[in-house]
């Protein structure tokens, strides 16, 4: 489904529709619904930062993996404002865990963002975390260079992600959700359509 808001165009994808009636059925609407928040409101701080520095949204993208938000290009934002944009939905959610954690205790809400922040900051090309370090090596260094560094980075967060998984299910005896994570970033990594030169 795609609509507009104003000069803003909002794709809702079939997958957004059908992970909500699966998690419905299966009794986990609850944990979906506060998950899809809290990337919409990771995504909100992005918007924000892009406004607040006079950059353009073009499409915000609803799917199974949550929410996306697409610039008008070029940007014309400095490296600094690139960093910063992309700081601002890992910040939001820290900002909301922190604050849900002081007020309401550990629940549900605090954890999914923590969760949103730690994972949008890990230092995989295409997670805030990733588009950070390339952004602030692209300053010294080449195209070419910043992109191996990247795939390095990003390798070893899929590591550490499988390292992880390996861990909690040689101690506790159960799959991690951390597997899915690992197998959804070595699968997007593999897929990569991006240029290095």
């Amino acid at each position: 489904m795609k609509f507009k808001i104003g000069s803003v165009s909002v794709f809702v994808s079939f997958t957004f529709f059908a992970a909500a009636l699966f998690f419905t059925v299966v009794g986990r609407g609850e944990l979906l619904a506060v998950t899809y928040l809290c990337a919409l409101l990771h995504e909100a701080g992005h918007m924000a930062a892009i406004l607040l520095f006079g950059g353009r949204l073009q499409e915000i993208r609803l799917t199974l993996a949550g929410a996306e938000i697409r610039r008008r290009e070029p940007s014309g934002l400095s490296r600094g404002r690139e960093a910063l944009v992309c700081l601002a939905g890992p910040a939001v959610n820290l900002a909301l865990a922190l604050g849900s954690l002081f007020a309401c205790g550990d629940g549900r809400f605090s954890q999914v963002n923590f969760l949103l922040c730690g994972f949008n900051a890990l230092p995989f090309y295409s997670l805030d975390g990733g588009r950070v370090i390339e952004v602030l090596l692209a300053a010294r260094f080449s195209r070419r260079t910043v992109c191996i560094v990247g795939d390095v980075l990003s390798l070893a967060a899929i590591a550490l992600l499988g390292a992880v998984s390996v861990a909690v299910f040689v101690r506790e005896g159960r799959a991690s959700p951390f597997w899915i994570v690992t197998v959804y970033l070595l699968s997007v990594f593999l897929m990569k359509k991006r240029s290095c030169s």
